[in-house]
């Protein structure tokens, strides 16, 4: 008698006699494996579940996996678009599908765990007004879709505070809203090993100038970031290690240095930046290009961004014979950072550099054989002689000079004028008149 090869149900031959027990066996064997077969069809997926937000939307007709089997390693992805919400009365035990207390979650970094690694739509992940003591991370990342913060958030506020926020690793769009980073000890917004990260309408304004921590720092990534406010940081704007940043419209003011490009790290600006003690600096073959794409020796290429004053002398003033005296260009017409106060006379620049300091000043002799000069007043009171000449005649004459000074930023200058006669000075800014511009 034969049998067959996979169950070993009895097959009789043509002189082998029937045993009914035989036939039986084979049932019993028969009933066993098909029943088997009805319970793995009923742990099995069904198909109505397939696409669900639960899950498992890959599976066919013919799959068996049961449900719930899936190990934690597997690799998913999006089937549709979804919006996640976030509040402080939410719960993460709630599916974050409806922005209600009963339906949001409460932390950020929940709504970020329940996106797939590989996301092929857009998650919005929309975060209700307070305050989330969270270091918000978006890591690993990619797929054809894109995730974003609050994108309804159209203005700089206070109303929506997090501790710091970092993207990395991602090779899919991030685009964040209205986030405010709080933190002194770390980078407020950065961006590590990633292609395209958005930044619109943050801000950061706490303390870290001496922490050393950053503003908006990007390394190895792409950044862009539009109208946000970056306020007493050690660096506000930084580009390193490779990474490029397009900064448009960006403000806040405070920090040591606005903005830094280091390790090849390039800069392109648009409209106003965070200003610092520093405006820009640059190292290790790091580049800034500020609104003109041009780029000089020294990282930045428009005036906008360094020193540049122009004043003229419009009030007459009475110089005492041997006597240092002041000349207040009281007319200024151009003041590019808000260095010099034309009431005193004095300068006080922001940025370490080299300035070209030229200054004209006419006067009116009222001896022959007079030997006025004029001078700048460097810090530690010391005065560089300009313009030195002797004219045997009385009445009006202009002594125009310039020097190269180096200055540290804080350092205070003045322009002074002496004579070993009487005079006055000519209230003419066509003749009276002073310029000072960083050039290096």
């Amino acid at each position: 008698m034969k049998t067959t090869s996979n169950l070993g149900l009895k097959k009789p031959e043509g002189t082998d006699i029937v045993d009914i027990s035989d036939l039986n066996g084979n049932m019993d064997t028969l009933d066993t494996a098909v029943k088997s077969l009805q319970d793995q069809a009923a742990a099995s997926v069904p198909l109505t579940q397939k696409g669900t937000a639960s899950g498992v939307a890959s599976l066919d007709a013919s799959a068996k996996l049961p449900a719930g089997q899936l190990p934690s390693s597997a690799v998913q992805a999006t089937t549709a678009d979804v919006t996640y919400y976030v509040r402080t009365d939410g719960s993460d035990g709630n599916n974050g599908l409806a922005n209600t207390a009963a339906g949001a979650f409460k932390t950020i970094g929940k709504a970020i765990s329940m996106v797939p690694t590989i996301v092929n739509h857009t998650v919005t992940i929309n975060v209700a007004t307070g305050t989330y003591t969270e270091s918000v991370r978006v890591v690993g990342f990619s797929g054809g879709g894109a995730i974003r913060f609050n994108p309804s958030v159209a203005a700089v506020s206070d109303s929506y505070i997090i501790n710091d926020f970092l993207a990395a690793r991602c090779s899919i769009p991030v685009n964040v809203y209205g986030f405010k980073a709080v933190s002194t000890t770390v980078n407020a917004f950065a961006a590590a090993e990633s292609i395209n990260v958005q930044l619109y309408y943050c801000k950061s304004d706490s303390n870290t100038t001496a922490s050393g921590a950053g503003g908006i720092v990007a390394n190895s990534a792409k950044l862009y970031a539009y109208s946000c406010s970056i306020s007493n940081k050690n660096m506000a704007i930084v580009a390193g290690q490779n990474a490029g940043i397009f900064s448009y419209d960006n403000t806040g003011s405070g920090s040591n240095v606005g903005l830094y490009a280091g390790e090849g790290g390039h800069i392109a600006a648009t409209g106003s930046v965070p200003t610092g003690t520093t405006a820009q600096a640059t190292g290790n073959s790091g580049t800034i290009d500020n609104n003109r794409g041009v780029i000089n020796p020294w990282g930045d290429n428009t005036l906008a961004v360094r020193s540049y004053i122009a004043a003229s002398h419009s009030t007459q003033q009475s110089i005492t014979a041997n006597t240092l005296t002041k000349v207040i260009y009281d007319g200024a017409a151009i003041d590019q950072l808000g260095e010099y106060n034309p009431s005193t006379g004095i300068f006080t620049f922001k940025q370490q550099g080299a300035y070209l300091v030229t200054a004209s000043l006419s006067l009116i002799l009222q001896t022959a054989n007079s030997d006025p000069r004029i001078s700048i007043q460097v810090p530690g009171g010391y005065q560089i002689i300009i313009a030195h000449q002797r004219t045997p005649a009385t009445g009006y004459h202009t002594l125009t000079g310039a020097r190269t000074i180096r200055l540290n930023a804080g350092d205070q200058i003045a322009i002074y004028v002496r004579g070993d006669a009487e005079m006055l000075t000519s209230p003419d800014g066509f003749y009276s008149w002073v310029d000072v511009i960083r050039i290096g």
